[in-house]
């Protein structure tokens, strides 16, 4: 699922696609050099599970479903807490979404990390383009900084291209876009833990597009249109009714 010092040699291997499902004509020398630099701690994420027979995961998006639906303390309830984007977790936010954050996942465009109240967090890092992997050299201090970066190197795990393919070609049919962070973050939580709970994820009309929105917001296709969303809400609820997820809806 994440990139580490052992696929140097095999790196090649994932140059047949673009990313993010791979490393074709990017520069390889430059991620081998990531791979290897004394920051990339790549820490264990073994270690969240302490011990636990059964670990719950709740993954978070932004969906404006969670506006008002004091949500906030059955999230923080599960053993693990998975957010992305704009995850505003402080002030009257806290009753809908909790405050709870153990897994960060973002790229360059969609990093918020000064919203995050949480300490100690494990940042899965996304790479969608060239620029991309530009930003994660400069986390790790390789390279001219051009940018104020707040992630901690030594926390980051690079997610690897070909599990982008995986969930591409495996969940999604390989007929949509390329999958949004959300869909990564599920399926990450799938693979990592016992049960899994998403919350605001799939528009719903009924609610402003984002929790934080101060004005009512209707979504466009113009900011999701680079990603088939209607095709991962069909996952989503597919998956809710296998019983394999439970897809948070207020449907009262």
């Amino acid at each position: 699922m994440f990139l580490d010092v052992n696929d140097i040699a095999n790196l090649d291997n994932s140059s047949f696609y673009d990313l993010p499902f791979g490393l074709k004509n990017e520069n390889l020398t430059l991620l081998k050099d990531i791979l290897r630099h004394p920051k990339f701690k790549n820490p264990s994420l073994g270690s969240l599970r302490a011990g636990k027979d059964c670990l719950s995961c709740a993954v978070v998006g932004s969906g404006g479903i969670l506006n008002g639906s004091h949500a906030g303390r059955e999230i923080d309830s599960h053993d693990l807490v998975f957010r992305l984007n704009k995850a505003v977790t402080y002030g009257k936010h806290a009753d809908n979404v909790g405050q709870k954050t153990n897994l960060y996942i973002f790229f360059p465009q969609s990093a918020h990390l000064q919203t995050l109240k949480t300490t100690n967090v494990s940042l899965l890092y996304a790479m969608f383009n060239s620029f991309d992997l530009s930003y994660a050299a400069e986390m790790f201090g390789i390279g001219k900084r051009n940018h104020k970066l707040r992630a901690d190197p030594t926390k980051v795990k690079i997610i690897h291209p070909n599990f982008f393919r995986y969930v591409f070609a495996k969940y999604l049919d390989g007929k949509s876009m390329k999958p949004t962070t959300g869909a990564v973050a599920v399926m990450l939580a799938l693979h990592l833990c016992d049960s899994v709970t998403i919350y605001g994820f799939g528009y719903d009309p009924r609610y402003t597009m984002h929790y934080y929105d101060t004005r009512f917001i209707k979504r466009s296709y113009k900011s999701t249109w680079t990603h088939d969303v209607e095709n991962e809400k069909r996952l989503w609820d597919k998956l809710h009714d296998d019983g394999a997820i439970r897809f948070f809806k207020r449907d009262t």
